[in-house]
Parts: structure tokens; C-alpha cells; sequence
């Protein structure tokens, strides 16, 4: 684009919930409409969050376009909405079209295939890392390596997905570059902290991606060994119902409170994140921003952040003596776990700046809206 019109960006997600709607909404702060011309669209199949997303994105002035992907494979609703989606980038140009998680990646990929924009994709945690079956995670594989060709650019939210893209042969001829999720520090600074002595905080919603059973089963075996310590929980997600049993026949009843994820932050001395998979997580660089030594399950976006602060808040995923017993250790050394929850918060103030990052993602759009 070299005519002196602002850029127009296109951004495609499915999930417009959790961390890949908080990273649009970033996205939006940080581009400014004087500079960008930026478009969103997106479907709403997940529900409430979605259509509260699409308001917040729509009251900011920013249009929207309804596409209705699916979260679970569904073939010919998805070539609808590749035909859906090159008619709609054939009638009204872009110069970037940034895809946001695999779904998103796929359909993007194939609706932009011959036309004259830049293809970025970010997976925000590749589709196969999940408990697929195992036809379906190897087709998801498959899938993920035909549709590089079709990128000009790989730009991902850590660098342990960067390293896991070049290991399955996911980054293709184009580039591939790091932009870490990051955070307003300015914010996390002023967030309210009361932390609780021997209070460990689960700060994941529960759901099975994040292993709540792991922070159960831990917390049981924690009950004999610390009996000061108490549990926290966020009252979210899809598995509260069973958690909620499971707390309610075990030792942990009356220790484990459910709360909000802001009051789990407000109130835990140590969190814990036993995640089975993620892309780089906001509530884990959240955490660790408010000065909160995190204990974290050891899958590499975890452990590229939490290994060089001490290996010891890392343990084996799935494994809830290992997570017991390194909490065990935290609970009985408060002086340790506070010097390491400003390592944590070191670390974030170093390498998560969420004005930095914004720098980076606008430079990144005008540098890819000029070739």
C-alpha cells in the first residue's frame, strides 16, 4: 500500500472469548483509528462472552462481520465460510488480514489464497495440542502444515510456540516472529493484593484444559501436611459443577472456597496453574505481574517462563504429588516465596509491557501493509 490511505487491517477469530478476545481487545487499544483502518470478524458460537465481546468491539467504533464458524470440526460449515469470507475480502479490500487461533487460521488461509493482502496468523495454541483422538489430532497436524503455505507471516504469543512451530514444520517459506502476550503494568501495579497466609490459588477457569482434578487431587494430600493452608478457586468454567462435588465429599470441604479469578488474585499467597496445554497464558504474566510465585505445570509455555526464575514451581503435568509437594515447600518458606514472586514480577516488568507490545503489533502492520 503506498497511496497514503490508512491501512486496513482484518481480523478474523472464532473465539472470541478468553485470551484471544483479550488479545483483540489489546489489539484495538493499541492501533489507533487516525493511523488503521482495522474491521473484526468473528462469530459468536461460544455463547454470552462472544456477543458481550462484539458489543465491547462495536461500541468502540470498529466493524464488525458476523462469519459463523464452529469450534468443533464441521467440513461443509467451514467451506461456507471460506466462500463467505473471500467474497467478503474480494468486495472490500484489505492490505493485512490478521487470523486469530486455528479455526480462524484455516478458514482465513484458504478464503485469502490469490489475493493481494498479507496473510498473518497467530495460532494462539495449536488445535492438535488438544485431547483430540488420535485420527483427529494427527488430521489437525496435517491440516496445520498444508495451510503454511498460505501465510506470509507466523506471529506467535511466546517463544516456546514459535520453537513448537519449526519442531512440526509450521512455519513455511514466510517469517515467524514472537510478540509476547503482555500486560498494562501500570495496572497490575495499582491491582488490590491481600494475600493470605498458607492460601493457594488455582488461576484457571475449570475447564479440562486446565487440570483443575490435578489441583484437587494436590490439594487433598496438602490438607496432612500444611493444615493451615487454604484453597481457592475461580467459579468458572464448565467443570465447576463436578469440581464443586468432588470438594464437597473430599477433606477439602470448607477449605476450598470458589470465587472470582480477580478475588484468587487479590487473595493467594502462591497460585498454580497445572495446565495440560496452552499458547502463553494472560492469567499466568497476570500473576506473576502482582508479584505471585506461580506453581506451574512443566509444558514449555510454562516452563519458558517459570524455569529461569527457579525450577522448583515447576512439576510434571498431571502429577498431583509433585504439585503438592512443591507447594508444601512455598507454604513453609514464606520468605522464599515472596522472593520469588518479585522474580516473577521482574521478569513480567522486563518482558511484558503491554505498551511495548502494542509498539511492536503497529510497526508489524505498517511494515507488512507496505510490500
Amino acid at each position: 500500500m503506498t497511496d497514503g490511505r490508512r491501512p486496513r487491517v482484518v481480523q478474523v477469530l472464532e473465539a472470541c472469548t478468553g485470551g484471544t478476545a483479550r488479545h483483540l481487545d489489546d489489539l484495538l487499544r493499541a492501533l489507533s483509528p487516525d493511523e488503521f483502518d482495522v474491521r473484526v470478524v468473528c462469530s459468536l458460537s461460544r455463547g454470552g462472552d462472544a456477543r458481550e465481546a462484539l458489543q465491547r468491539w462495536r461500541a468502540q467504533g470498529v466493524q464488525v462481520h458476523l462469519l459463523p464458524m464452529r469450534r468443533r470440526p464441521a467440513p461443509l460449515a467451514e467451506l461456507r465460510c471460506v466462500r463467505a469470507l473471500r467474497r467478503l475480502l474480494s468486495e472490500d479490500p484489505c492490505d493485512v488480514l490478521h487470523l486469530h487461533s486455528s479455526k480462524a487460521g484455516l478458514i482465513g488461509r484458504l478464503a485469502a489464497r490469490g489475493l493481494d493482502c498479507r496473510v498473518l496468523y497467530s495460532p494462539h495454541c495449536y488445535a492438535f495440542l488438544h485431547d483430540w483422538p488420535w485420527p483427529l489430532g494427527a488430521a489437525f497436524r496435517g491440516v496445520e502444515r498444508l495451510a503454511t503455505r498460505w501465510q506470509d507471516t507466523l506471529v506467535t504469543v511466546g517463544v516456546a510456540e514459535l520453537e513448537l512451530a519449526r519442531r512440526e514444520g509450521l512455519v513455511g517459506a514466510g517469517e515467524a516472529l514472537v510478540i509476547q502476550n503482555s500486560i498494562d503494568l501500570a495496572a497490575s501495579a495499582a491491582a488490590a493484593r491481600r494475600p493470605e497466609a498458607g492460601t493457594v490459588g488455582m488461576i484457571a477457569s475449570l475447564r479440562p484444559q486446565k487440570d483443575p482434578e490435578t489441583f484437587l487431587r494436590a490439594a487433598e494430600q496438602l490438607v496432612s501436611r500444611a493444615p493451615e493452608a487454604r484453597f481457592l478457586a475461580p467459579a468458572d468454567g464448565p467443570l465447576q459443577a463436578r469440581v464443586r462435588e468432588q470438594a464437597r465429599r473430599s477433606a477439602l470441604h470448607e477449605r476450598l472456597e470458589f470465587v472470582s479469578l480477580e478475588e484468587v488474585m487479590e487473595r493467594a499467597a502462591v497460585a498454580v496453574l497445572p495446565s495440560r496445554w496452552e499458547g502463553l497464558p494472560y492469567t499466568l504474566i497476570d500473576a506473576m505481574g502482582r508479584g505471585i510465585p506461580v506453581v506451574g505445570a512443566a509444558i514449555a509455555p510454562l516452563l519458558d517462563r517459570l524455569s529461569p526464575i527457579d525450577e522448583g514451581l515447576l512439576f510434571p503435568p498431571g502429577d498431583a504429588r509433585g504439585l503438592a509437594d512443591r507447594l508444601a515447600a512455598l507454604l513453609a518458606e514464606p520468605a522464599r516465596a515472596a522472593r520469588l514472586g518479585e522474580r516473577c514480577r521482574e521478569l513480567v516488568v522486563e518482558q511484558h509491557d503491554l505498551e511495548d507490545w502494542g509498539l511492536r503489533m503497529r510497526a508489524l502492520y505498517l511494515e507488512q501493509s507496505r510490500r
